[in-house]
Order: structure tokens, then C-alpha cells, then sequence
């Protein structure tokens, strides 16, 4: 059945079944996560598909594996993840980036689409769901994409839900910002009359949404979008990048040797430290990055200031991006105190320096 014919059933019974699973899949640039419309407690609740790591976001991170004369095959999430440095070659990170583009990678002799590889991401996420009720029946599927997706990358999302078996399952795509602020009013109350603020910042993209809370009663809300800003490209894998220049320039400083010819598996160990140093950074305030493979090996300190300083651009261009969606509403200038609340999404968020800065 597609969801047309899930819906009516659904409609008919007044209720929706236990073994059928309407999902909500956040596809993210550094991570990706899926719930599923719990009836019992009326709300959306997220499903662990860590798979024994102990985290309930899958690492948006696809892996092709050949061994020697053995068939090849496809990793996704956490284990493709921890071993990217074997693979250095045949791994896949961020490819949401190049979602809506003809930019194609190619793996053992076969070129993939971006599409192609975020359907495996779907796969996963899809088959996992399923792999917890073998009763299961997804009914429908709503995913969640960036505000300023532009229609080429909207419809490659949608040929991705459609190549990991999800076309008639697919209920709409809804822009990340609305869908972090409908999921904020299933546990914390939002008032009428309310405006608040998404602040969206991932791995890839830094979504502003201003909202109004127009109307709001026990059963439904009605949000009025005044502001819609930030920037694609503008995200935590810029953070990396600044990060791994550093490690770069204390690689060439110590050991002579420079960045083109640093070998393709320490290139990815350099990627985990400045990912690491930034995630350590947001809970102390000094980090030391280990280089073991360097010759002679060596450890660097990075403090949490140094670290601002090194991305004091990027820190103040997202906070120009931040007046901008006050200044260029379509009800008038807003300013901060016009804000009732500020809901911090995405990974990005939890640097310190964001709550500093608004």
C-alpha cells in the first residue's frame, strides 16, 4: 500500500495500528536520526539505532569495503565511522552537501550520484525500524531537509527516498527549522502570541527561523513564519576544516612535512582529531591533540580561547547572519528583546561560544 492507502485506513480505524510506523528521518549532513509517531503518548519518540555504540544518531558516514578476491560491501553509520582511516578511499562523509548537484563519486570502478549514496543512508535508517517489530508496516515517511534546500536538491532528496524503496511512502518534506519547532511543542509548551527563534546549526548548514505562535489550543497551533535566514556551507564541517589547517601547520612545524604529502589514512586521522578537539572544546577548556603518527610523534594543546580565535570570523559572520533575520522580516525589524525563546538545534549548537554570541 502507498500512504494514500495507509492514510484512509488509518482515517477508518480512527486510530493508527500498533505494527504500522509512521517515521520522521532528519537525513543530516554529520548524523542522522529517525523516530516514529508514538500513539500511545501522542508524540514523536526518536529510535536508538546505534547498534551497540550507545548513541542514537547514525554518522551519516557510507563505506565500501573489498578485500582481496571477497564480494564488496556496503557499511553504513558508526562501524563505517570508526574506520574510515582503513578505508580512507572508499569512505563517504557529508554528502548532503553535494545533494542537487551532478557532482558524481566514484567507488571500484562505478560512479554514484549524491542521491545515491544518501539512499543507502535511507536504507539503513528504514531497515533498522523494521528490523525491531518484524511485524512492521511503515505507513509513511516524513523527512526533514534545510531551509534553503533549493528545488534540484529537493528532488534529489526525493529520488533518494525513492531508490531506498520509500517513494509511496513519502508524506512531504518538510524544512528542518519547522519541523525542530513542531517537535519543541510535543514536550515543552509554546504560548500563543509567542516568537521564538530556531537557531538550526549542523554539520553542513546553519538554518534562522523566526516563528509566530498565532493561534494554539490543546488539539492545534498555528505558526506564522516571519523570518527565514542563515546560509548553506556555513556549519560545524567548516569548524573541522579551520581545525585541520591547525593540525597541519603544527605537523609541518614539528615534523617538516607538509600537507600534500601527508598519506590518505593520516588525512582521515587528522579529520576524527579536529572533529574531536571541537566536540571536547565545548565541555573544557583545554584539549591536547595527539599525533601519533607522526615521526617522532608529538601532542598539541588547544585551548578553548585559541580555539575561538581561529574561527573568530566564522563566529562573527554567523552572528551577522543572526541580525540579519531580526532586520529582514516580513512583519518589520524585530529586535532581540522581541524574542521570547531561542531553541538551539543541530550539533553545531552546543559550542559554547553560540549561547555567548546570542
Amino acid at each position: 500500500m502507498n500512504w494514500e492507502e495507509y492514510r484512509k485506513q488509518i482515517e477508518e480505524l480512527g486510530n493508527l495500528p500498533e505494527d504500522w510506523y509512521i517515521l520522521g528521518i532528519d537525513l543530516g549532513t554529520t548524523n542522522s536520526i529517525v523516530s516514529y509517531w508514538d500513539n500511545l503518548n501522542g508524540k514523536p519518540e526518536p529510535i536508538d539505532i546505534s547498534n551497540g555504540f550507545g548513541k542514537i544518531p547514525l554518522p551519516s558516514v557510507v563505506q565500501y569495503r573489498k578485500d582481496y578476491d571477497e564480494e564488496g560491501e556496503w557499511v553504513i553509520g558508526e562501524e563505517a565511522y570508526r574506520s574510515m582511516k582503513i578505508y580512507p578511499e572508499t569512505t563517504i562523509r557529508s554528502i548532503k552537501r553535494k545533494m542537487g548537484t551532478d557532482k558524481k563519486i566514484e567507488i571500484d570502478g562505478v560512479e554514484y550520484l549524491p542521491e545515491d549514496i544518501s539512499a543507502k543512508i535511507l536504507t539503513e535508517l528504514a531497515e533498522h525500524c523494521q528490523s525491531l517489530n518484524p511485524k512492521a508496516e511503515i505507513a509513511g515517511v516524513v523527512v526533514s531537509v534545510p531551509y534553503d534546500f533549493d528545488d534540484a536538491a529537493k528532488k534529489a532528496t526525493m529520488r533518494a527516498c525513492e531508490k531506498a524503496g520509500l517513494k509511496d511512502k513519502l508524506i512531504c518534506l518538510i524544512e528542518e527549522p519547522k519541523a525542530a519547532a513542531l517537535a519543541y511543542n510535543f514536550r515543552h509548551n509554546l504560548e500563543k502570541n509567542e516568537k521564538f527563534m530556531v537557531f538550526d546549526f549542523g554539520g553542513g548548514t546553519l538554518d534562522i527561523t523566526i516563528f509566530h505562535v498565532i493561534e494554539k489550543d490543546e488539539k492545534r497551533m498555528k505558526l506564522q513564519v516571519i523570518s527565514e535566514g542563515g546560509e548553506a556551507f556555513h556549519g560545524g564541517d567548516n569548524v573541522d576544516e579551520a581545525l585541520c589547517e591547525l593540525c597541519y601547520k603544527f605537523i609541518e612545524e614539528k615534523t617538516g612535512q607538509k600537507k600534500e604529502d601527508i598519506a590518505a589514512e593520516n588525512v582521515v586521522e587528522i579529520v576524527s582529531r579536529a572533529r574531536e578537539a571541537k566536540e571536547r572544546l565545548s565541555g573544557v577548556k583545554n584539549f591536547r591533540i595527539p599525533f601519533t603518527f607522526c615521526i617522532p610523534p608529538f601532542v598539541e594543546q588547544i585551548s578553548r580561547d585559541s580555539f575561538e580565535e581561529l574561527i573568530s570570523d566564522f563566529i562573527e559572520k554567523t552572528r551577522k547572519l543572526v541580525l540579519k533575520a531580526l532586520r529582514e522580516t516580513y512583519t518589520g525589524v524585530l529586535n532581540a528583546d522581541d524574542i521570547d525563546r531561542v531553541l538551539l538545534e543541530g550539533g553545531s549548537a552546543q559550542m559554547p561560544w553560540v549561547k555567548d554570541m546570542l
